[in-house]
Order: structure tokens, then C-alpha cells, then sequence
């Protein structure tokens, strides 16, 4: 039975913009695949069917699990079904893409066992279907990220490698925190020319800050420690994830200890980044 790491991705930064006619909105975003991973056991089954089960009870196991859509992809062309079961350490709704990274897993591994495997070109297109974020998770490594997450251009990873992760157990639903953003001056601009910071920098702004933290003021709270320990703060996605950054696994390791007793009932990990040029 295969095992398969479904490693989850960071927003080092990012800046939405004003929503399109069909309601998306455009980004330009820095992607880091980071070492924090689900595991994927994959097992061929005799009855034409995906089963999905997990360690944890929140993840869906039915049609509402993102994965699905990658196995009716393939489908048509296998001759068995699927059971996949989804070790989970990945937080749900947290801004790390843990659900369209289990997709891309799934996808790349279908495409390699199927008579006619798709293209990579068509392969991401399937991917865009799914989701935003799975075009990423099928290349991984440091990219720039435009459009609606379908325009990837792979870049030199910065000097930022090694991260503290926290989540405050919450599940943060996007909706809201568009909304939120939609109701700000900051939704009025449109997208243009990429930041040149993003390029330089890579490590900085979120557009979806400010929103998220005026729906949920635990993230200020989580803020002003970490600034009291003398770090700064960042948000991934649209969260509940926020992170601290090291240039050295060294420093990240020494500052661990004290971010854990600050948030002993939070889900507090080290991670470093993975792939990239």
C-alpha cells in the first residue's frame, strides 16, 4: 500500500484585490511548501468506488472531501476502486492547504498508474477545476503565485526557511473573511504589476490580516505576545495559521520552547520549507 506525504504550504505574503465578475478575486502571493505533511495510505480495492476514512472525525469522507474530485478525474480509466485513508496533522481550515494538497497527491498518483495518464499541462488543468490551490501542490518549491492561483512562476527561495506555526484550534472559514475584506477601502484596488517587494522580500503582508483579525480578536492577543517575545507575526491564507520565521534552524529551534509555554493548549509545530531552487 502506498504512503504518501501531502506536505502543506505557507502564504510568506500576499495581496488580494478587488473581486472580479465572478466573485474570485485576483491575488499575487508567495507559496512555500513547508515540511508539515498528511500521510495518504492508498489502497486498490475490487468495488468501483472511493473510500475515504481519517484520523480525525472532522474530515469529511464523503463527496464533500476535495479528493473526490481528483479520483472521478481517473475514473473512467481504472479498473478498481480506492481506499485512501488520510493521516491528518494538517489543521483544518488553517490557510495551509492541507485539503487541495491531499488532492494533488491523489491526482499525481492516479496520472501514474492509469493506461493513458494525462499531459502536465492537462493535469493542471484538471487541478484548476478542483481548486485554487492545487495547481501549487503539483510543483511545490518557492512560487509566485497570480490570477486566482492558476499563474505559478517558480522563484528563488528567500532566507526565510524555518517557521513556528500556530493555530488557536480554530477553523477559519474563508467566506467571512472576504466579506470582511470586501467591506474595507483595501478591496477597491485592482490587480496590476506584482510588488516589487514580493520579489525582494517574499516575507510580508496579507491582505486578509486586518479582516480576520477584527473577526476574531484572539489573533491581536496571539500577536502582541509573540511582539513581546520580540518576534513578528504572520498570517498564512486567510488563516487561522500564523507563523514566525527564522533565517536558522538553530534560532527557530531555541525560540520553540518559550512559544509553547506562552500557547500550551494551541497547536504550536516547527516546520522548514521544502523545495525551491
Amino acid at each position: 500500500m502506498p504512503l504518501l506525504a501531502s506536505f502543506a504550504k505557507l502564504n510568506l505574503s500576499l495581496f488580494v484585490y478587488r473581486a472580479r465578475s465572478d466573485g474570485y478575486h485576483p491575488i499575487c502571493s508567495v507559496f512555500q511548501l513547508i515540511s508539515l505533511h498528511d500521510d495518504l495510505t492508498i489502497e486498490h480495492i475490487a468495488e468501483k468506488k472511493l473510500v475515504i476514512t481519517s484520523s480525525r472525525e472532522d474530515v469529511p469522507t464523503g463527496p464533500g472531501n476535495i479528493i473526490t474530485k481528483a479520483y472521478r478525474a481517473f475514473e473512467a480509466q481504472l479498473s478498481h476502486g480506492l481506499s485512501v485513508h488520510i493521516q491528518k496533522r494538517i489543521p483544518i481550515g488553517g490557510g495551509l492547504g492541507g485539503g487541495s494538497s491531499n488532492a494533488a497527491v491523489l491526482l499525481t498518483y492516479l496520472n501514474g498508474i492509469v493506461p493513458s495518464p494525462f499531459s502536465p499541462q492537462r493535469l493542471i488543468g484538471i487541478a484548476k477545476k478542483i481548486g485554487a490551490d492545487v495547481p501549487f501542490f503539483l510543483h511545490g518549491g518557492t512560487m509566485l503565485v497570480r490570477g486566482i492561483g492558476e499563474k505559478l512562476r517558480p522563484i528563488a527561495p528567500g532566507e526565510y526557511r524555518y517557521f513556528i506555526l500556530i493555530n488557536p484550534n480554530l477553523t477559519v472559514h474563508t467566506g467571512p473573511v472576504f466579506k470582511a475584506f470586501d467591506q474595507s477601502p483595501a478591496a477597491q484596488k485592482r490587480a496590476g504589476r506584482t510588488p516589487v517587494t514580493l520579489l525582494t522580500e517574499q516575507l510580508g503582508e496579507n491582505s486578509l490580516k486586518d479582516p480576520l483579525f477584527s473577526l476574531y480578536p484572539i489573533f491581536g492577543q496571539i500577536e502582541q505576545k509573540v511582539r513581546d517575545l520580540g518576534q513578528s507575526l504572520y498570517l498564512s491564507g486567510s488563516g487561522a495559521t500564523v507563523f514566525i520565521s527564522f533565517k536558522a534552524r538553530e534560532a527557530r529551534d531555541r525560540f520553540l520552547p518559550s512559544v509553547q509555554s506562552i500557547f500550551p493548549d494551541y497547536e504550536v509545530m516547527a516546520a522548514d520549507a521544502v523545495g525551491g531552487f
